[in-house]
């Protein structure tokens, strides 16, 4: 082989060296770019899993709290609805004639919703959340009814508050004519999950 051929030969195994070198190059940059790209993905996978878990457990925390907050209240609305009807049975009904007196339901709507009022108020000591309103009408147009909410809050992770709200209308049991028309004593119109940032931008 001629020294020409020789050199010539070398100059291309040089240059399909480089190329090689340069593919290999190319080949490392991807699979670390594709590496860092998964591993960053796993760890925001992993902060989402670990959040949405520890919303859950908040959440259920907040759940069993606010059905315990009920079952308070409902106990308050039943001392209420005793009291109004140890009264109003022996002031407005004729055991003689097994009836109500006209002015019956007026009396007793009133008296029972500033009795549970005033029961519900002395939740406020337990649970500083608690709103007690009066109402456009108690559904009957007689007299004003009255409704109750709460708010519990889980603590905060320093970025968010967390908690639940929930609210009730407070039923009445007897209708203008006394007969039963309701045996709970409430109706949940809102039970609502919440989040809201802590501070201010």
């Amino acid at each position: 082989m001629s020294v020409y051929k020789k050199k010539n030969a070398k100059k291309i195994l040089s240059g399909e060296s480089g190329a090689a070198s340069v593919m290999v190059m190319l080949v490392m940059i991807v699979l670390v770019t594709l590496g860092a790209f998964a591993v960053t993905s796993a760890n925001v996978n992993y902060k989402l899993s670990v959040q949405a878990l520890n919303w859950n457990e908040t959440y259920y925390d907040l759940d069993s709290r606010a059905e315990e907050a009920l079952a308070k209240i409902d106990e308050k609305l039943m001392q209420a609805e005793t009291e109004t009807e140890d009264y109003v049975f022996e002031k407005y009904y004729s055991a003689v004639t097994n009836e109500f007196s006209n002015d019956f339901y007026g009396n007793y709507a009133k008296m029972f919703f500033e009795n549970a009022d005033n029961e519900l108020n002395a939740l406020k000591d337990e649970y500083d959340g608690l709103t007690v309103t009066e109402t456009d009408s108690d559904g009957g147009g007689m007299t004003k009814g009255l409704a109750a909410t709460v708010t519990l809050y889980a603590d905060n992770d320093g970025q968010n508050k967390r908690g639940l709200t929930f609210s009730v209308d407070i039923m009445l049991k007897y209708d203008q004519a006394g007969n039963v028309i309701n045996e709970k004593r409430y109706e949940i119109t809102e039970w609502r999950e919440f989040q809201e940032a802590v501070g201010g931008p």
